[in-house]
């Protein structure tokens, strides 16, 4: 939370100085100031997920586990649009979040 605290302090004064097109959450970490700046500014929030915490467990076993796994939700129902590196993300995202097709983007590295 402390690190929450730190970004929307920033953020806050950066946001209030100039506009931006888009909010980035770079998964559960950052989820609460993500959310926190979307709501008080009305700007869309993007995020970019590469693991979950389902997926790193195969499960998701204790409370601390259970809390990480609902901040990746409540991310994800937040965002206009969530990003990943593979369509197995892409798939894991819409199973363990029932999040809509058309709200997860695949992008990789073109040769």
């Amino acid at each position: 939370m402390h690190l929450n605290f730190g970004l929307l302090e920033h953020s806050i004064n950066l946001l209030r100085s100039e506009k931006f097109d888009l909010i980035h959450a770079h998964d559960w970490l950052v989820a609460h100031a993500g959310i926190t700046l979307k709501r008080a500014f009305g700007t869309p929030l993007v995020a970019t997920m590469h693991a979950t915490e389902h997926g790193r467990w195969n499960g998701i076993h204790n409370d601390l586990q259970n809390y990480i796994h609902s901040m990746e939700w409540l991310l994800n129902y937040e965002t206009i649009g969530t990003i990943v590196c593979s369509h197995f993300m892409r798939n894991e995202m819409f199973k363990l979040f029932n999040l809509p097709e058309n709200k997860v983007f695949v992008f990789t590295k073109r040769s």
